[in-house]
């Protein structure tokens, strides 16, 4: 039996291209959803068996609400355990339980490519320990990790794989030519992580859709309602795709201050036009864009 734990579309698109998909006659999945609802993910009926538990980050009190719940449900032993993020505790829980004979890391975008390292904190130690976790046996236990571009990854376990995407098993949705060759800017919640405060970040999103002539915005799944952009939006949701899977027919320009879509978007679609964003701001400086830049068609200064 395979194991998909997704927590973002992509988890799910990622899982479907791999070789081991087709190693296995059961396929189950386990989405933890910080607020995407479940009918929004895809191909969920390519699936045996759907769990779908919801919470609100990755406080210590919402990571025990999502134990209780796979505490409830019996994580279900797995022959092949696939994930985007195995420094996440519930994803390091799920994995001592279904005691995976392989289990295969896949892209999940710029942790791969940064001088990215787990967090350390106390508290996490404590949680994982409280749950009989050990971080580094997790690690030792993957096999594979497939990526993009496996020869530029800087965090990884296991043997580095090519990860192609099957475009088959991406929608195409004929309500979304209108995307065709515009100016689509993707947000990032950059005031989640200490980089800038959310009045900042609007002043700098805003700020960019008047001086680029922006089309079309696209709010991150995570980002706050009170964000107060002044664009039209291009909510994923309602569409039930991600940029990427949109990228497989469509061709558009993409302007980001640093997501990981300027270089996984033009993967899928080399016509796609990656743009990344420059911002002479302290809280802006902290974020690593080198891998990103290598991908990008230009860099504009926003002023």
């Amino acid at each position: 039996m395979l194991l998909v734990i997704a927590r973002k579309f992509n988890d799910i698109y990622y899982s479907m291209s791999l070789p081991e998909w087709n190693l296995v006659k059961e396929r189950r999945l386990i989405i933890i959803s910080n607020g995407i609802p479940q009918d929004a993910f895809p191909h969920q009926n390519k699936f045996d068996d759907v769990q779908y538990i919801k919470y609100n980050g990755e406080s210590i009190k919402n990571i025990l609400h999502v134990i209780a719940y796979l505490q409830k449900i019996r994580i279900p032993k797995s022959k092949i355990l696939v994930l985007s993020n195995p420094v996440l505790v519930a994803n390091q829980y799920i994995i001592k339980h279904s005691n995976p004979s392989s289990v295969v890391f896949i892209e999940d975008g710029s942790m791969n490519y940064t001088n990215f390292s787990p967090s350390k904190n106390i508290a996490k130690k404590l949680l994982q320990l409280s749950l009989g976790i050990v971080e580094s046996r997790v690690f030792k236990r993957i096999g594979f990790t497939y990526l993009f571009y496996p020869e530029k990854a800087t965090f990884y376990f296991g043997l580095r794989k090519k990860l192609t995407l099957r475009k088959e098993i991406l929608p195409v949705n004929d309500k979304l030519k209108f995307i065709e060759g515009k100016k689509v800017l993707v947000g990032q919640p950059l005031y989640t992580t200490g980089y800038l405060s959310l009045e900042r970040y609007n002043e700098i999103v805003n700020q960019t859709i008047r001086q680029l002539g922006i089309d079309l915005y696209v709010p991150h799944a995570f980002s706050s309602d009170k964000e107060d952009i002044q664009c039209e939006k291009l909510l994923l949701n309602e569409f039930n795709v991600t940029l990427e899977a949109i990228a497989a027919s469509h061709s558009f320009v993409i302007y980001s201050y640093g997501s990981t879509v300027l270089y996984s978007c033009k993967t899928i679609n080399p016509e796609v036009c990656s743009v990344l964003l420059t911002v002479k701001d302290k809280g802006m400086e902290k974020l690593d864009t080198r891998f990103i830049r290598t991908f990008c068609n230009k860099v504009v200064e926003i002023k």
